[in-house]
């Protein structure tokens, strides 16, 4: 079924537009069908979704609807969080992994100079491709195999130097070195047949004799019958050339590694030797040879803080890598030649490539990078800014776009053209113009009659709203007096109002400040004081002089100063004076009163009683 049947179905039997069909078909409008009506966009209702965006990597979304991961850059079919490398598509979990190359191609994190992965590396390990035969391994006998590798015939378990009869040799006994098919002392008689002591011709099958008296007879081991100070057992003095202790070692061999004392530098210890390998670092010179003791890799070069001067190798387990590789390969993250210089830096201009990581945009020139001289309209980002190297201004427009100036960035096509600055910021070929602000008059200073164009209400035959200070048609003020009530605005309390203006009644608590005064309305006789009526505390607003704090005389029936005492107790004990109907006798002293008590018959008459 087409899309547009499909659509037919969906919209029954409606007759739809061609443009509606396309709306329905390009949800998002981004110019590319949706798959549900089979086209590739993926995401219908988001127009940056589409074929042909710039995937953005690990962000969880399929901008280009290529159906493939995004978290997986180098598409080698592997995640980021599996892919131990993202930048390389050789590189993966099942990849072929090359041994001893420094990569880890599998990501398997195994050591890469350990190709059979037993612990051992290459330089240690006698068959780095047999996991099962490694330095230090339990060594399993007459299976061809050199498990530990201490380079011993498997075949021979003894070490005497005779293969096992059972393998192929001729040891009649490969648990005991002392059996075996040799006739050493040449008597004609080997110890498998029964010589007793084959070191020594005159002692054979049956000869028991103890010559020397020392206890032990050839048969015994005795390996001199003649001389009593040797026998098995004995002490052994080292180094005189005797066998004291009849045990056949080399008596210049006191360790018995098979090195006489000449060459070996320790001879009490076996593990020293020139046979055995040399462990680097560790403070021991195993195979005394002092020379090498620090070059773990061999390649003839000492680690960079080794005391000794054979050259500095910065990584010393890698026999690829020392002062003598003349090449390096930029970006496998290895300093082959360890000249010390940043792997990820190829051209050593001092910034890695941007392409793994850093900053600089041709990691192959020394005269691009980051901060270098941009020389502009060359076409080479020299200082990998990422700035158009034809837009020196950073507007976004070029020279070949129309950009009239490409040094100024508010100067080019469609910029907003600023009016009398002799500019022609939008690139239209003209220098300013007349009328700034678009309202149909010129501006005074070119010759017109706007005296104000920056505002486009502002102009000859403009509505002049009075009082706000802006002269609005032009005719050199603004109107003074809105309400006409005689008095301008600057002096008029309410500009509005023709009956507000200084010198107009003004009527007492009406909350109108009538004549501009500031006045408060609810003070009427203007004492300072609000009127008791109007919440204050003046008991009289017609009277200026009666007011809290104002001085009360006595006797006047006037409370001045409205704290309500009675005017005719003037010494305010509570008794009225005897001269306006009280009792009290002296009104000027508040000690003399009806109340005050009088315990004498002689004046003073404190409680006014006459007595």
């Amino acid at each position: 079924m087409t899309r547009f049947a499909w659509l037919l179905l969906v919209s029954g039997c409606a007759t739809i537009t061609d443009a509606e069909v396309a709306a329905r078909l390009d949800a998002d409008g981004d110019g590319y069908d949706a798959v549900l009506f089979g086209g590739r966009d993926c995401n219908d209702n988001d127009p940056e979704i589409h074929p042909g965006v710039e995937d953005a990597w690990y962000d969880g979304l399929d901008a280009d609807c290529d159906g493939l991961s995004d978290d997986d850059r180098d598409r080698d079919g592997y995640d980021l969080a599996v892919d131990c490398d993202e930048d390389d598509n050789q590189i993966h979990p099942g990849a072929i992994d090359r041994c001893y190359d420094g990569i880890d191609s599998n990501c398997d994190g195994a050591d890469d100079f350990d190709c059979d992965g037993d612990g051992s590396p290459r330089e240690e390990d006698c068959d780095d491709g047999d996991p099962d035969a490694f330095p230090g391994n339990f060594e399993v006998w007459y299976d061809g195999i050199d498990g530990n590798c201490d380079g011993a015939n498997d075949f021979d378990q003894d070490g005497d130097g005779d293969a096992s009869a059972e393998h192929g040799g001729n040891d009649c006994d490969d648990l005991n070195p002392f059996l075996n098919a040799r006739d050493d002392d040449g008597d004609g008689v080997s110890t498998c047949q029964g010589d007793c002591n084959d070191a020594d011709p005159e002692a054979r099958i049956d000869d028991d004799t103890d010559a020397d008296g020392d206890l032990f007879s050839a048969c015994d081991g005795d390996c001199d019958d003649d001389d009593p100070t040797r026998y098995p057992g004995a002490d052994e003095v080292w180094y005189d050339g005797i066998d004291s202790n009849c045990d056949r070692a080399d008596d210049f061999d006191k360790d018995g590694d098979g090195v006489p004392l000449s060459a070996d530098c320790d001879d009490s210890r076996p593990d020293i030797s020139p046979l055995v390998p040399e462990i680097c670092n560790d403070g021991v010179d195993q195979d005394c040879d002092p020379t090498n003791e620090a070059d773990c890799d061999g390649d003839g070069y000492d680690p960079c803080d080794a005391p000794t001067d054979l050259g500095c190798d910065c990584d010393d387990a890698a026999p690829g890598v020392s002062p003598a590789q003349v090449a390096d390969a930029c970006y496998d993250g290895v300093d082959a030649n360890c000249d010390r210089r940043d792997d990820f830096d190829c051209d050593g201009d001092g910034y890695r490539s941007a392409a793994h990581g850093g900053l600089d945009c041709d990691d192959a020139a020394t005269d691009i990078r980051p901060g270098a001289p941009d020389a502009w309209y060359d076409g080479v980002d020299s200082d990998c800014d990422g700035r158009d190297d034809f837009d020196q201004d950073g507007d976004g427009v070029t020279e070949a776009d129309g950009d009239c100036d490409d040094q100024d960035p508010a100067v080019r096509p469609g910029a907003v053209e600023a009016c009398g600055d002799g500019i022609d910021s939008d690139c239209d070929g003209f220098v300013d113009h007349g009328d700034c602000d678009g309202d149909g008059f010129v501006d005074v200073q070119r010759g017109g009659t706007d005296c104000d164009d920056t505002n486009g209400t502002v102009h000859p035959g403009a509505v002049d709203a009075c009082g706000d200070g802006v002269d609005a048609d032009c005719t050199g003020g603004d109107n003074p007096d809105c309400d006409f009530d005689g008095y301008p605005g600057t002096i008029d309390c309410d500009d509005t109002n023709p009956s507000i203006h200084p010198g107009a009644p003004d009527l007492c608590y009406d909350g109108v400040d009538s004549d501009c005064d500031g006045s408060n309305d609810n003070d009427c006789d203007g004492d300072g004081a609000t009127s008791a009526l109007r919440g204050g505390t003046d008991c009289d607003d017609t009277n200026a002089f009666v007011h809290p704090g104002a001085t009360d005389a006595c006797y006047d029936g006037v409370d001045s100063d409205c704290d309500g005492w009675p005017e005719n107790d003037c010494d305010r004990d509570g008794y009225i004076s005897v001269g306006y109907g009280g009792d009290d006798c002296d009104d000027a002293d508040p000690a003399f009163n009806p109340g005050e008590p009088d315990l004498a018959l002689v004046p003073p008459d404190y409680d006014c009683d006459g007595l």
